[in-house]
């Protein structure tokens, strides 16, 4: 028997119009989308758990930056060097100082020497570096390109502009958080898998990092600290500033009162002379290698001496 024909506009209905059988299926309709979307919003997580123990834990008991209990012990018994950015860095053949472990920091890459001295760690404390200014993003992508081998420091706060735009290699960048102050707070045994009690300048950080290692022995050179003494030239082995043409960080203090710079350096001080008990309560020496400068906390030594013996 054949089938009655129909015209064309009726039979284009059948198309147009929906089945009884398609309001069935949509409720699945709806399931497939919504597990597609969570589907989508898992693989991201799961991208973001590649960093994730280098971030802040959500369990207050637990520690807050796993990752960085790595370091602990991992250079028992060695000899670090904080390099500071002082102008007597100057003075100093840095490919003097052998296989020892070197920390570096903010500025440190416009060292002609910074190539051959390569250190081992690389800090940034100070959060501006991540404002995600021009002039701070170039910054920091020259500091790595000069330095592809080292371990960066940053606070955890600058973890999303790090990843967002690719400022430091993921694999090496390892976080710091930070909670009181150094100067005044009950000063514990370091451990940077929680906070750290928050520095006044970097070479405090790397202070803390090399005891939490195990040096034995932790040089300081190029921390003049002379700014008091210094006001109105530039207090660094470059010539240029730290970050140019930065509305906030342009190491200059034109707007502080001599008074408000001094209480700043005492709360430097402050924090070194913690530091110093604290190494020799664990049986730690901190010496001061600088050539000249005021930092007179730390027992003097010379250069000489303890780059000939790190090299040894």
């Amino acid at each position: 028997m054949r089938r009655e024909k129909r015209p064309p506009e009726q039979m284009n209905q059948r198309f147009v119009q929906p089945r009884s059988s398609q309001r069935y299926g949509y409720p699945f309709y709806i399931a497939r989308r919504w597990m597609r979307s969570a589907g989508n919003m898992l693989n991201g997580a799961a991208d973001a758990l590649s960093g994730r123990e280098r971030l802040p834990s959500p369990f207050a008991r637990s520690p807050m930056l796993p990752a960085n209990a790595r370091f602990k012990n991992l250079h028992a018994g060695r000899t670090a060097w904080v390099i500071g950015n002082g102008p007597s860095l100057r003075a100093h053949d840095l490919s003097r100082l052998g296989g020892s472990v070197k920390f570096a920091m903010n500025g440190f890459h416009k060292h002609p020497q910074g190539p051959i001295a390569q250190p081992d760690y690389y800090l940034f404390a100070d959060g501006v570096f991540f404002d995600g200014s021009a002039n701070c993003d170039a910054f920091l992508k020259r500091t790595r390109a000069t330095f592809p081998d080292t371990t960066f420091f940053a606070p955890w706060s600058a973890w999303p502009a790090v990843r967002r735009r690719d400022l430091l290699p993921a694999d090496s960048t390892h976080y710091i958080a930070f909670a009181g102050k150094l100067h005044s707070a009950n000063l514990k045994p370091i451990d940077p898998t929680r906070p750290l009690p928050a520095i006044t300048n970097s070479a405090q950080l790397a202070i803390m990092l090399a005891m939490y290692m195990g040096c034995q022995r932790i040089c300081l050179i190029g921390m003049d600290h002379d700014w008091l003494a210094a006001i109105g030239r530039e207090t660094h082995f470059y010539a240029e500033k730290t970050l140019a043409d930065h509305p906030v960080a342009h190491g200059e203090m034109a707007g502080w009162r001599y008074i408000d710079r001094i209480r700043d350096a005492m709360e430097l001080w402050s924090g070194y002379e913690r530091l110093n008990a604290l190494a020799a309560s664990m049986g730690r020496e901190i010496v001061n290698c600088s050539t000249g400068g005021y930092l007179d906390v730390f027992p003097r030594a010379s250069f000489d001496d303890f780059a000939i013996r790190a090299a040894a």
